[in-house]
């Protein structure tokens, strides 16, 4: 039989032991899960503001003036994405076997800053400070249609250049950036544009959550981490001053051929001749009297003469034996 009371009595003489050690685990358990909280949270900030491609600071626009007396601007310039030997920043281990480290590429968008359409407002942060920026169009003209961030479908991950630093393999990769951007007027047209560009993630096509201008892991946010500010003049390295806008060149004027008439001598008129009808010949007078034979001519004597001879051959087949005869001349 079981002594229950010792048992109490043990439970009551020892619980406080119990509790303490329970209590003890319970606060290993919450000081894990505190740690693995601060670990994903230093992990996701460090993707967020890993090492991003930027631009090289050289944008080439050209603004014309069009017929409607509307602006267009065309954008360009070139990007670089350096080696990065940090795990922390997530930075890009460019190689010649993995140009660009098994992510997707680089992609773009451009601050128009129209006061007519003024993009999507995206807040850019670093651990110094909070950039808010105005990408891209939201079509107020349809023929501005960057509402993501653009890229290269034909070559998003630029070129590799190999400089085998640190390492023999080792390099860097650049590309060539391109954007539009259409304004109602001159007096539209901003002081400046800036241009952002962005890791488009890993993978041979860029996730959608990428192609959003949301997307933090960009040139602002990666300046500001690694300078401490950004800034939007013109001086820049993400931005450039507008030149004035130029009128279109005029088209060329097409003149319609001049309507040609061909001048055609008309064809001289034949010349009719007419011949005179031959004289009508003098009637002979007629012939009277006996009509004379004039002979056979040579083909008529040759045929008279054969005629003759079978004539001849006839009458001394008939009248005479021909065998008797042939004996007789024969001496049979």
């Amino acid at each position: 039989m079981k002594n229950r009371g010792s048992r109490h009595l043990w439970r009551r003489a020892h619980s406080p032991i119990v509790r303490s050690r329970a209590s003890t685990r319970a606060r290993r358990v919450v000081g894990a899960g505190v740690l693995l909280a601060v670990v994903l949270t230093v992990f996701w900030t460090g993707v967020a503001q890993a090492n991003a491609p930027g631009p090289t600071g050289v944008i080439h626009m050209n603004a014309v003036l069009n017929a409607d007396q509307t602006v267009t601007v065309d954008a360009s310039g070139t990007w670089l994405w350096m080696f990065s030997l940090s795990d922390a920043d997530g930075g890009l281990h460019a190689t010649v076997n993995a140009p660009c480290d098994h992510r997707s590429g680089v992609g773009w968008g451009v601050m128009w800053g129209d006061p007519q359409d003024s993009g999507f407002a995206e807040a850019y942060h670093s651990k110094y400070q909070v950039q808010t920026v105005h990408m891209g169009s939201r079509g107020v003209n349809p023929a501005n249609t960057d509402n993501v961030v653009a890229y290269d479908r034909t070559d998003s991950c630029g070129t590799f250049i190999q400089t085998n630093e640190p390492a023999p393999g080792d390099g860097y990769v650049t590309g060539t950036w391109t954007s539009s951007h259409v304004y109602s007027s001159a007096a539209a047209v901003p002081p400046a544009i800036c241009v952002v560009t962005y890791d488009l993630g890993f993978g041979k096509v860029p996730l959608p959550k990428y192609r959003n201008f949301s997307n933090d892991d960009n040139s602002v946010a990666w300046q500001m981490q690694d300078t401490g500010s950004w800034s939007m003049s013109s001086g820049g390295i993400n931005c450039e001053s507008v030149p004035p806008p130029h009128a279109a060149p005029a088209p060329p004027a097409t003149i319609p051929p001049a309507k040609t008439v061909a001048k055609t001598t008309p064809p001289t008129p034949a010349v009719k001749v007419t011949t005179p009808a031959p004289a009508p010949a003098a009637r002979q007078p007629a012939v009277t009297g006996p009509l004379a034979f004039t002979g056979f001519g040579p083909t008529g004597r040759l045929l008279t003469l054969i005629g003759m001879i079978l004539v001849v051959v006839g009458v001394v087949f008939y009248f005479v034996d021909v065998r008797k005869a042939a004996r007789w001349l024969l001496g049979l």
